[in-house]
């Protein structure tokens, strides 16, 4: 069977359908319309994971007003709940949406989007916070993240990881144009109308891309959406295990650096254009390692992308402490870090066929949620543990919280290796 073929055997990413020889479909391959797609995608990725992203610029505020008397560690917790829960939920979410449908998902990932802006705009218990910014902005991130993932390859062929790096990329000009708009909003007419703006704006966008976004293929017969046979394959554990490692590195310089900004005596606005070079890079990264991995390989890209990431927080973010040399290091950070989420999908049909799309990436999206709960947790963990007070002077070693990004990053690296070396045992091979 060719590949041609292959790729109009696949239905949707939540049903890997067995569909007839000759499927029926709703468009063309690589046409207009496909192109269409990838700017909905686009432009709801750039909202919802764009707000996910900048949830520094709001713990900022948080510490220092609204909750200031909380612990530091549990506001950053509902930061990390979100991922969290967006991995945790993606296996279920997929089971919804094959019952439901992409439309009815989306639409719903739009409530849970702007409702749980809301309820965090009127939150004065931390417990608000975490129904709004954590469960629902992670709920709605799986509901929305699983039909756009499976519709995009629905539409092309030849540049398939062209447009899903594009896709992708929103989340990263997402991040890049929010943080520093919502700082000014921030400045201008508090956080309260900031969350309620944004949660307005996610509305306006994604309800028009809900009826846009349509899959190429007409639906089939689910599949069980879990393949023992591929989850203890010794490949997939290798894979989910990189995942599982540099879940814990991940998002703490997003929600860290804000913080660290502030410590080093950066004004809020600088610190929001930081987070969003941070978040620029990543949309660099989503597109232009895609177009590398082209020449060397997917798993080859993602071991590199994930050594420089590791090098980066003892070279670069070890010695940053004036502005320049921090939106150095948020940019080397965000293209390298951000190849992750265009490469790891790629990987999955390498592994065993786009026929089984559904069950490679559903359980391997599971590997991320460890780290996403407990990684920034364990960051604050380690700088509280290495905080010194000299009167009223506060001195913060942040070297033991970089080495443990780097360790984080590094073991990832093993894994990665492992695949490599599971796939091919020729060193220069295009793996």
């Amino acid at each position: 069977m060719s590949y041609q073929e292959k790729v109009d055997r696949v239905a949707s990413f939540q049903n890997s359908n067995e569909l007839d020889s000759k499927p029926e479909t709703y468009g063309r391959l690589d046409s207009g319309t496909s192109w269409i797609m990838v700017v909905a995608s686009f432009a709801i990725n750039f909202i919802v994971f764009g707000t996910g992203s900048i949830y520094g610029v709001y713990l900022a505020h948080y510490t220092a007003n609204e909750f200031k008397d909380v612990d530091r560690s549990i506001l950053q917790l509902v930061g990390g709940f979100a991922p969290a829960i967006f991995a945790v939920f993606s296996l279920p979410a997929g089971m919804m949406i094959g019952k439901i449908g992409n439309r009815p998902a989306i639409l719903l990932s739009c409530l849970l989007f702007s409702g749980g802006l809301v309820i965090a705009s009127f939150a004065t218990q931390v417990w608000h916070l975490f129904i709004g910014q954590a469960i629902c902005l992670g709920i709605a991130i799986s509901l929305f993240y699983i039909p756009t993932v499976s519709i995009i390859p629905q539409w092309f062929d030849k540049y398939r990881g062209i447009a899903l790096g594009l896709a992708a990329s929103g989340s990263g000009i997402g991040g890049l144009v929010l943080s520093p708009m919502t700082q000014a909003i921030i400045d201008s007419i508090g956080i309260r109308w900031a969350l309620r703006i944004n949660a307005i704006i996610g509305a306006a966008i994604i309800i028009p891309c809900t009826f846009i976004l349509k899959p190429r293929l007409p639906p089939g017969p689910q599949k069980k959406l879990i393949d023992y046979s591929v989850i203890f394959d010794r490949k997939f554990l290798s894979f989910w295990t990189m995942g599982f490692f540099s879940g814990f590195g991940y998002w703490t310089p997003f929600f860290m650096l804000p913080l660290y900004c502030k410590y080093y005596g950066l004004s809020p606005s600088t610190s929001s254009l930081i987070v969003g070079l941070l978040n620029g890079g990543s949309a660099i990264g989503r597109i232009s390692m895609g177009q590398v991995s082209m020449y060397i390989g997917n798993v080859n890209t993602i071991f590199l992308c994930h050594f420089i990431v590791a090098l980066s927080f003892l070279v670069i973010w070890n010695f940053a402490t004036v502005t320049w040399s921090l939106m150095l290091f948020a940019i080397i950070f965000g293209i390298f870090s951000g190849a992750f989420y265009t490469l790891s999908p790629l990987i999955a049909p390498q592994l065993y066929g786009v026929e089984k799309l559904a069950q490679v990436n559903g359980p391997f999206f599971t590997s991320l949620a460890p780290g996403c709960f407990t990684g920034t947790l364990i960051s604050q963990a380690i700088i509280t543990a290495y905080t010194t007070h000299q009167g009223d002077q506060t001195i913060i070693n942040y070297l033991p919280m970089q080495l443990y990004l780097f360790a984080a990053y590094i073991l990832s690296c093993v894994f990665i290796l492992i695949l490599r070396f599971q796939l091919s045992s020729k060193i220069f091979a295009k793996i």
